[in-house]
């Protein structure tokens, strides 16, 4: 570990001296400024006559410029164009020329991605008086044909919120995250999938429209996966820009594409500290009288417990030197202690682990981190800026669930951290270079829960330890003792180099239009593992039991302590902005390449050294996916004043399979064979924390290397699928924004997703080595016949693989979102949405094709889905703020399923959908929440506020998911709820 740690150091160090020394070779006096996270101004200056002025000149200065002012001049055609500026920032623009008097325009806001297109009609007449105009600038964005909702400085902090990054994304505009809503932080340090117009996770567990979640330019997702695992807070970012549709080609994957700022220093010193706190009391019981009677039998959501919830926060920015070096720093902590509906933490006096009267489990999370940045402004046009973000995920109960008792949790440390070292230059005035190189990942580790965790429970010798075996009961899924599987470590890294070429050509109406060419390249080295350092104390293996008799028996190949996938990137894009009067066309290319691999591994022996023996595995390449994909988009100023835009967009969007895919094909990845294991039984240890008092004897397990195996799954026994094609997303955009008001816009937008060629994550595959032409017919839970089928015993061949979906099995997805902003003037800010997303997706796309047709019942989900969100606050008089967040969202559907059983299966047992997906569906999931906020402010410089915050403010109790499976114990009961109503108060002081 301190030898990874050391190398990461010294990459990190290398890449801030080769920016470093590339920015000084490159510098070069100009009129424009750089800035990864930018803005744009653009516009024509004119007379009262409509006639154009050019080599007028245009002045911009800002706070956020670590420079004085920017100098530049109209072009033959009276445009002006400043690209690449510092954002968030609030500017002010000087327009000069010989002949007319000077025209001033300021307090123009510019957040993160926006083009502001000002125009400027210069008074007439040679006088020293300035003309002085006030105005935030425009609201819509001419330019870019790209859905975007930008969340200010002033939105983060008023509106009543969970702290954690990922919640920010749940106030954008069409995005949600699936899962329970997250109540005061409830949900802190959780993984919640992002779902962008609707669209989240596919039936076939492949993550259909991928996510790009940035933070200072590194995207912090390191896998194929929905949601991120770097987890962090949001206290150090100033602003974060989301696109949903319409992303050109810089953007690689079909997804929410964020861009989240971290806050910075400046010219004068500012900074902060806050602190809030919960406490049990200050919690209501939300449970209906339906969720306590059976078969629920909840007596509590999500209570806090014990120190409740408590955060602190401190940070400070300033100079160093003026106009030179700025720099920031900050240091916070989150924490909360709580429990989850049914989640047990051992059983009850009849030695039931899922009865109402066995005693309730809680666990506690908590997350500190540190912040810091620094700016250095190496000559007029180029700039340096580092940055870093580093906490620290400890959560005591990783998996809480009804079927997952906390002894056979795990408790989780994982530190992660995001780093970016930049350099932003002009070459001359009409290029610019933004590059940088950093890091997102982390290395999580995972360890049985101790005695301090469960020995309250009587289990006083923890989880995991000789003569206490991992067990699952079939009927019920429930796990008891240390969970198999447990990963000891789990590290997933990924270095990035963003690469932006700029050029505006000086000829102003080139190919009739004025042009903005820019050209990037974004490479990334990805690597992920799951391994497992050492032997179980409990045996390498899982007992499984069909209610309560021994049955069969999973061993497994740990240890494998070097198990590492890789994946190598390399994309470059070239877009051309290209403007035509009132039109504006987004025009753009993107070639990506994916190599996916293993790299040479050894594995050491372990418990089955038999099943498993040392070995030596070579590099293994597993693919290569090349593909280029086209973007094009129009925006139409309809009036030309920038108030009616009309917006069209198609693109087409390749796929990554991720950091991990290799871990499937891969001999030194997790592995398990299955035998059948009819006992007998010798005794667990004592205080063993397991359902039933049986283990497996030496004898048994000694014989099982001459025993033939049931099935087997893992690297050994998963086929590379060389034709595998990568999964394509076609994308059709429609949308028209209006300008309401001086400060307000409406966006109403149509979207079309076509997704074609999915294939199943690397958590599934599909079986291509038995022949299903046994039929065996059981009767259904309503007492209908249903015929599912079999293979015969001995036949086939132990494999799985990787399957596209035909191309007449397409997932699409049609999506109405409507939208508003109101930007923070007159006291007052508001933002929300809607959507709507009709569904055709296949649960199953290779159902009755390959492999097992058991498949085939009710493979398609036809359902409709909403959400809502919605953000507002006001300033009142005397110092007072009023502010609330509301999340809505429709019920989540299900799905009926039944498990059959049988010596007549080969296969021992199927799982069966027996009803449409979508006839059963829980309740409209809402989050209320509201605040309330006193500034005292000592000499206009120095403030203290007071603050209270309820968060869930209707106390609803809605189910977010419900189990379906047939069975007394099982369908309709609840297995999440929304957290009840919580009270925070806190207080904060910032100058």
């Amino acid at each position: 570990m301190d030898n990874v740690d050391r190398k990461h150091r010294a990459i990190r160090l290398l890449a801030v001296m080769i920016v470093m020394i590339g920015a000084g070779l490159m510098s070069t006096t100009t009129w424009a400024q750089a800035q990864g996270e930018n803005a744009s101004i653009i516009g024509v200056v004119t007379d009262k006559s409509g006639a154009v002025i050019s080599n007028a000149t245009v002045t911009v200065t800002s706070p956020a410029l670590q420079v004085p002012q920017l100098t530049g001049s109209t072009d033959a055609g009276g445009n002006y164009k400043f690209v690449e500026l510092p954002a968030p920032g609030v500017y002010k623009l000087t327009f000069a020329a010989a002949g007319f008097g000077t025209m001033v325009k300021e307090g123009i806001t510019l957040t993160v991605g926006f083009t502001a297109k000002i125009d400027t009609v210069m008074p007439v007449g040679a006088t020293t008086a300035e003309v002085v105009v006030t105005t935030e600038g425009p609201v819509i964005d001419t330019v870019s044909t790209s859905v975007t909702s930008t969340l200010e400085g002033e939105t983060l902090t008023l509106v009543p919120k969970p702290l954690g990054m990922q919640d920010i994304l749940s106030m954008a505009a069409g995005v949600a995250l699936q899962g329970s809503p997250d109540v005061g932080d409830s949900s802190l340090a959780a993984d919640d999938a992002v779902m962008t117009d609707g669209i989240g996770v596919s039936g076939s567990d492949t993550d259909t429209l991928q996510s790009d979640l940035r933070i200072e330019g590194m995207n912090t997702l390191t896998g194929h996966e929905s949601d991120g695992r770097v987890y962090l807070d949001s206290m150090a970012i100033s602003e974060a820009e989301f696109k949903t549709s319409g992303n050109n080609a810089e953007v690689g994957l079909p997804g929410v594409a964020e861009e989240a700022v971290m806050k910075s220093g400046g010219n004068t010193f500012h900074g902060d500290a806050q602190g809030d706190f919960e406490r049990p009391g200050f919690q209501s019981n939300n449970i209906t009288a339906a969720e306590a009677a059976p078969p629920n039998n909840l007596k509590f959501g999500n209570p806090i417990v014990g120190d409740g919830y408590y955060d602190y926060a401190a940070d400070i920015g300033g100079r160093i030197i003026r106009n030179k070096l700025w720099f920031y720093g900050g240091l916070d902590k989150q924490l909360i202690n709580e429990g989850s509906p049914s989640f047990k933490g051992g059983p009850d006096a009849s030695g039931c682990w899922t009865c109402a009267d066995a005693p309730n489990a809680t666990f506690e999370s908590f997350l500190p981190q540190y912040d810091g940045k620094f700016d250095y402004q190496l000559s007029k046009s180029t700039k340096l800026v580092f940055s870093e973000l580093y906490a620290t995920k400890n959560i005591t109960s990783e998996d809480p669930s009804p079927t997952r008792p906390l002894p056979a949790d795990e408790y989780e440390l994982q530190p992660g951290k995001v780093w970016a070292a930049q350099v932003n230059t002009v070459i001359s005035p009409r290029m610019v270079v933004v590059g940088e190189f950093g890091y997102a990942g982390y290395k999580v580790d995972y360890e049985p829960e101790p005695v301090s965790q469960i020995g309250q429970f009587g289990f006083t010798k923890g989880a995991e330890f000789a003569g206490s075996p991992s067990e699952e009961e079939l009927t019920n899924d429930l796990y008891t003792g240390p969970f198999p599987t447990l990963d000891d470590s789990k590290p997933q890294n990924r270095y990035e180099t963003p690469i932006t070429f700029t050029y505006i050509p000086a000829n102003p109406h080139l190919l009739g239009g004025h042009h903005q060419f820019a050209f990037g390249t974004d490479d990334a080295w990805e690597s992920a593992g799951s391994q497992v350092l050492h032997d179980n104390a409990s045996g390498d293996y899982l007992l499984e039991f069909d209610n309560g008799v021994p049955d069969e028996i999973i061993v497994y190949n740990f240890p494998i302590p070097t198990s590492i996938s890789d994946l190598r990137t390399l994309a470059f894009y070239a877009t051309d902005t290209w403007t035509i009067k009132r039109f504006a066309l987004d025009l753009g290319v993107r070639f990506d390449r994916f190599h996916a691999f293993n790299p040479t591994q050894t594995k050491p022996a372990g418990q089955f050294a038999d099943i498993y023996p040392a070995a030596t595995f070579p590099e293994q390449d597993l693919l290569t996916w090349t593909d280029v994909v086209p973007r094009i988009g129009a925006s139409w100023d309809v009036a030309g004043n920038g108030k009616t835009v009309v917006k069209g967009f198609f693109g087409m969007f390749g796929d990554t399979p991720g950091d991990a895919f290799g871990e499937q094909y891969e001999s030194n990845a997790q592995s398990d064979t299955v035998y059948a294991w009819p006992g007998p039984c010798q005794a667990t240890a004592a205080l063993a924390p397991v359902e039933y008092q049986c283990d497996a004897t030496s004898a048994f397990l000694a014989s099982l290397p001459s025993l033939t195996p049931i099935s087997a799954t893992g690297g050994i026994s998963e086929v590379i699928n060389a034709s595998l094609k990568q999964d394509k997303i076609y994308e059709y955009d429609a949308s028209v924004e209006r300008q309401v008001a001086s400060d307000m816009a409406v966006t109403l937008s149509y979207v079309h997703h076509g997704i074609y060629n999915l294939y199943p994550s690397e958590a599934a595959g599909v079986d291509v080595g038995h022949v299903y032409n046994i039929p065996v017919t059981f009767t259904e839970f309503n007492g209908n016949p249903i015929t599912l089928y079999t293979y015969a015993k001995g036949s086939g061949k132990l494999a799985n693989e990787q399957l596209n979906t035909p191309s007449s099995r397409p997932d699409t997805y049609n999506t109405i979102m409507i939208g508003f902003a109101k930007r923070t003037t007159a006291r007052w800010a508001a933002a929300g949405s809607f959507w709507g997303t009709n569904y055709h997706r296949w649960i199953n796309g290779t159902a009755n094709l390959y492999g097992d047709p058991n498949s085939w019942f009710y493979p398609i989900d036809n359902t409709f889905n909403w959400g809502i969100n919605a953000n507002v606050y006001y300033n009142l008089p005397w110092r007072t703020t009023l502010s609330s967040f509301l999340t809505m969202a429709s019920g989540t559907p299900g799905q009926q399923t039944e498990v059959f059983s049988s010596s007549a299966l080969t296969q021992k047992s199927e799982t069966v959908n027996v009803s449409p997906y979508g006839q059963f569906r829980g309740p409209v999931i809402n989050n209320l929440s509201v605040k309330a906020a006193k500034d005292f402010a000592i000499h206009e410089r120095y403030h203290v506020e007071g603050n209270v915050q309820v968060f869930n403010l209707l106390n609803s109790s809605a189910a977010v998911s419900t189990d379906y499976l047939t069975g007394a114990t099982t369908f309709g009961v609840i297995e999440t709820i929304v957290s009840p109503r919580v009270v925070r108060f806190g207080t904060k002081f910032w100058f």
